[in-house]
Order: structure tokens, then sequence, then C-alpha cells
């Protein structure tokens, strides 16, 4: 959609996939599963990044595809705009370790909407020095039943579902 509007062709850059979450990906949603899912990223957002999904990928390592995607979608472009789409948890769990001065608690308790735009500024092309966030999650392009029907990632409060 964005590349048509812009006449210009996406490139797919395969490390902003999603959390890898190993064996329990293509698994019919359960309780248990949702259990052991939010239980590893409560880990990494308290501290705790050497935990990993069964079969799956520790904190460090979805760090280090973040920044390596990083790298590449911004090598050798200076004072450039770039579009990144990707999925929200490789953004919501690193964003802290990509831009300074991050409250990640606060901005995990904002709602966030499927197809939300986050910015941030960068000054390095690998996402070494650390960026700085200008907007977080906003939904205001999306119009109608779509600003209300899903949320992107739970409160971590134990609920999950629509809001």
């Amino acid at each position: 959609i964005i590349g048509e509007a812009l006449d210009l062709a996406p490139t797919v850059v395969e490390e902003f996939r999603e959390v890898n979450i190993g064996a329990l990906e293509g698994r019919p949603p359960n309780d248990e599963d949702w259990v052991e899912h939010d239980r590893i990223v409560r880990a990494w957002l308290t501290g705790q990044p050497d935990l990993r999904f069964p079969e799956g990928e520790d904190y460090h390592t979805l760090l280090g595809r973040m920044r390596a995607g990083l790298g590449l979608a911004l090598a050798g472009r200076h004072n450039q705009r770039v579009i990144i789409v990707g999925h929200g948890g490789i953004f919501t769990f690193t964003i802290k370790d990509i831009c300074r001065d991050i409250d990640l608690e606060s901005l995990i308790r904002q709602p966030s909407r499927n197809c939300s735009i986050t910015e941030i500024e960068l000054d390095e092309a690998d996402g070494s020095a650390p960026g700085l966030l200008r907007e977080w999650s906003s939904p205001a392009h999306i119009v109608g039943d779509a600003v209300t029907q899903i949320i992107g990632h739970p409160g971590f409060d134990g609920k999950r579902g629509v809001g």
C-alpha cells in the first residue's frame, strides 16, 4: 500500500519479522501458550534477557536482529526518511535499547493499534547510537472501525482481548 502510494518498490528485510516464538508458533491459540509467551516477554522487560522461547529466540537475539535490520534499512542514507513496516513485538520489546530515555512500562500501557505509526530519529545506521523516539504507536491515520477493533499487544496485566 505504501509502496504503491509513493511509487516505490518495497524491499523485504527478514530481520524485521516478528519475534521467533519457536515451538509456540503455528499452534491454535490457547491459554497455556499465552501464559508462557507473556511470562517470557515479562522476563525480558524486567531484566532477564537470557530467557528463550522454546526452540525460539532470546532477547539478545531479537535485539541483534533489530539492530542488523536497522543497519540494512539505513545503510548509505543520511538525512533521509525511511519507512519500516514490521510487527509490533520486535519494535515494542527493543525500543528501550534503540532509543534513549524510554519509559517502557508507560509505553506498553498505552493502547497500541495494529497499523499504528512510530517515528524514531537515528544518527547511526546500525542503531548502536541511541535514537530519539518522536512518536509512539500513533493511530492518527486510522479511521472507522479499524481504530477500535484490535489492540496490538496486551497490557501485561493478565488480561487479553480487544479494546
